[in-house]
């Protein structure tokens, strides 16, 4: 198959369609580092274990599903921009996938590998035609003399990225050591812990398929002989061998026979119990909260506790994610186009109150101006009032018509009391013009209200 790269300096793609990973285009979900438990941990197969499937899906969830904004860098207003040479980046990026399934692809890469590499389809005209996204288990680095990239895909060909030339793929690492090119991979990281899971698992459904019971030893004041030995042994497996058959008792022939049981240990029991510390360690180490994998110990926790976590999970664990995104995202695509457009993604539907909370900051906010009603409409996604709608006042609950009578009205009010108050001191002695001085009024203001 000839190289993306070279297949990519053509208007039409040479195909539309290149494998995902693999020389056939499959995936591998087998092999992977061997651990002291026993168990092969590897990136896509980590996904096995509850916990790392926990963590993963949610932060791809959360990270895809954010509004993202192309805006201009010096455009106050910020208002979205959707160019037509970007419409792999802010629409569909290939055929397969919506750019959220592409953002969920891309984040679980970086999860899980520790990295994202995304193939670039430009035209000759300088538009971004498609975005496929590469399987970096099966992808290696190499630095040029040049200092651009080289990167070798099984199944995909040589991409390269060369200074001052359009990129033929993004790359958008979570964390590299020093002196490497290779990102470090968080399952590679957690696979002790990961294998130490599956352990348990493993350990749990062979004693449930057990029955809950590990063994049992029949013994006999005499010699059996190995045939014998066998048929009881055959029989008792027959009679009580799985969760089903657990709990009866078996009556066999013989002399002075008797049947021990053997029970699991304290040891082994804390073992197993243990599981749950091992879930909570794996969670933590990709920064998701318990809280979010149902694991809650109070009830109180999904009362005021889930509405604290959230800020949380945004500062701590979703923005660096993020923010690698939009850096990668307007180095390798959106500065080839226009180097004055910048990406933002935002957090407003993770972070939002409950409703009489963001209530109170919507009317905190008017009360203060620095929003606006369409704006409130616009972030509960809501249309503009219509001329025929009757609106009304976020304050008051009536009509902007009767508000403004009542302002009126109390206005009136206001100039009659200061009047009276006028008149009492030129009662007293005090001339006209001294009194209305007092108080810092306007006879004018008498007059105009008399005409009214």
């Amino acid at each position: 198959m000839p190289a993306i790269a070279k297949a990519f300096n053509i208007i039409k793609l040479a195909s539309p369609f290149p494998a995902f990973s693999g020389v056939n285009g499959l995936t591998s979900h087998v092999g992977g580092e061997a651990t002291k438990s026993g168990q092969a941990i590897d990136e896509a197969g980590s996904l096995r274990v509850a916990a790392i499937w926990i963590a993963n899906t949610v932060l791809a969830d959360e990270i895809s599903s954010p509004t993202m904004k192309i805006v201009k860098k010096d455009d106050r207003e910020r208002r979205t921009l959707e160019p037509s040479s970007l419409k792999a980046f802010w629409g569909d990026p290939n055929p397969d996938q919506t750019r959220m399934g592409l953002d969920a692809t891309e984040t679980l890469s970086m999860t899980l590998w520790g990295t994202s590499y995304t193939m670039l389809g430009w035209t000759n005209g300088g538009d971004l035609e498609v975005r496929w996204p590469l399987d970096p288990a099966a992808v290696s680095l190499e630095r040029l003399e040049d200092m651009g990239l080289k990167l070798s895909s099984t199944g995909q060909g040589e991409l390269f990225n060369r200074p001052g030339q359009r990129p033929e793929f993004s790359y958008v690492p979570l964390y590299t050591l020093p002196g490497k090119l290779e990102p470090v991979s968080p399952v590679r990281m957690a696979a002790e812990m990961a294998g130490l899971s599956l352990a348990y698992e493993e350990t749990a459904a062979r004693l449930m398929g057990r029955g809950l019971q590990p063994s049992a030893v029949l013994t006999a004041d005499e010699t059996v002989d190995e045939e014998t030995a066998e048929q009881l042994s055959r029989r008792l497996e027959r009679l009580h061998g799985g969760s089903g058959r657990a709990g009866g008792v078996a009556v066999l022939g013989g002399k002075d026979l008797k049947l021990e049981r053997l029970s699991m240990s304290m040891a082994d029991a804390e073992f197993v119990a243990q599981n749950e510390q091992v879930f909570k360690v794996l969670l933590a180490m990709w920064r998701v909260p318990p809280t979010v994998a149902g694991m809650v110990d109070k009830p109180s926790t999904w009362g005021t506790g889930i509405a604290e976590f959230s800020p949380g999970l945004e500062r701590f664990t979703l923005r660096p994610i993020v923010q690698r995104r939009q850096a990668g995202a307007e180095k390798y695509i959106t500065k080839w186009v226009d180097p004055e457009l910048q990406v933002r993604y935002r957090f407003d539907s993770l972070l939002s109150a409950a409703p009489k909370e963001r209530a109170e900051i919507q009317r905190s906010r008017l009360m203060q101006g620095s929003t606006s009603i369409e704006r409130i409409l616009a972030q509960e996604d809501e249309p503009p009032f219509g001329e025929g709608e009757t609106v009304y006042s976020q304050l008051s609950l009536s009509t902007e018509g009767e508000r403004k009578l009542r302002m009126q009205r109390q206005h009136a009010e206001a100039i009659v009391a200061q009047a009276n108050a006028v008149a009492a001191l030129v009662n007293a002695g005090v001339s006209q013009d001294r009194a209305w001085e007092i108080f810092g009024g306007d006879p004018a203001m008498i007059e105009g209200l008399t005409e009214e």
